[in-house]
């Protein structure tokens, strides 16, 4: 959803008639990585000129969140039912997308989000806990610079930005593109996600449809006429799940032409209203990703 908005932000004049909507998350010192910066010079007398401006081609990491608030659903959709108070949530998808526009590449990589580590604030373990739950007890406030600073501890990687989308915005973006269409050998469902494909072949999915299949923990098929569970059914194959359908719609966005998208006004305001940004990310910043990925190919996402 984060790289849909940063093709978004190439029509600069669409785009700047709604980033003041764009939520912005205040991040204390020391939580993101320093923005890369353009290499430092040598002048003719041998003086190093510091950097001061930062270069739009160097590679920078984004962890991208998915929470699991329910705010904006409908009552009967299967994914607002949720066993916390509404108004918090937990990490319910947990990516970091290193983003190289020198190289035109997009390196993704999933954190399963019930791993147990210490959960870091301002610099201070508080406890262990599901990294899921960092956004909890982050508060309302810090929860994404409290999940931010727990990976970057924890795994020694810098992040250099992040973006929160929610369950409502995922539907949203979804069916804004037309859907997404995904091909099954056989039927397959998930009754605790409530995804259900009762014929194999290729189907497109709607929003919500995608949603309850992203979210999918205990994915079953059709074998020798029984209902079996699918692998181990584990956060790692869910992952995987979520990174190919995110190919799966990228190659829907190329198919469609992406400049043909980026005249889709109301896809603007829609990924501009269901994005939260870090505070320090800057519109100019975004128009410079926006250009050097708007050709962008599906092989230029490389999964880890």
């Amino acid at each position: 959803m984060a790289i849909g908005l940063v093709f978004a932000s190439s029509r600069l004049t669409d785009f700047d008639e709604v980033i003041g909507s764009i939520v912005r998350i205040e991040v204390g010192a020391g939580v993101l990585a320093p923005a890369p910066t353009t290499p430092a010079q040598v002048s003719e007398s041998g003086d190093v000129l510091v950097p001061v401006a930062a270069d739009p081609q160097a590679p920078r990491n984004f962890l991208l969140i998915g929470t699991d608030s329910a705010i904006g659903l409908d009552p009967d959709d299967p994914a607002a039912q949720r066993d916390h108070p509404e108004g918090f949530a937990l990490a319910d998808v947990i990516m970091l997308a290193r983003v190289d526009p020198g190289m035109g590449r997009i390196h993704l990589i999933s954190i399963p989000r019930d791993l147990y580590l210490p959960i870091y604030s301002e610099g201070v373990p508080l406890r262990e806990e599901k990294l899921a739950s960092s956004l909890m007890v982050g508060g309302l406030e810090q929860g994404a610079p409290t999940l931010v600073e727990t990976i970057s501890t924890n795994f020694n990687v810098p992040i250099h930005n992040f973006a929160v989308v929610d369950f409502y915005g995922f539907e949203q973006i979804v069916d804004l593109v037309g859907g997404v269409n995904m091909c099954f050998e056989t039927a397959m469902r998930d009754p605790a996600s409530q995804f259900f494909m009762t014929t194999a072949g290729c189907h497109t999915l709607d929003g919500p449809t995608a949603l309850a299949y992203v979210r999918s923990r205990k994915m079953e098929a059709v074998v020798d006429g029984w209902w079996r569970r699918v692998g181990a059914s584990n956060d790692m194959e869910r992952n995987q799940r979520q990174q190919d359908f995110m190919i799966l719609m990228l190659e829907k966005m190329v198919d469609q032409g992406i400049s043909t998208l980026l005249t889709n006004t109301d896809l603007i305001e829609t990924a501009a209203g269901m994005v939260v940004f870090d505070e320090r990310i800057t519109l100019g910043e975004l128009m410079d990703l926006g250009q050097s990925f708007v050709d962008i190919e599906p092989d230029h996402v490389i999964q880890h």
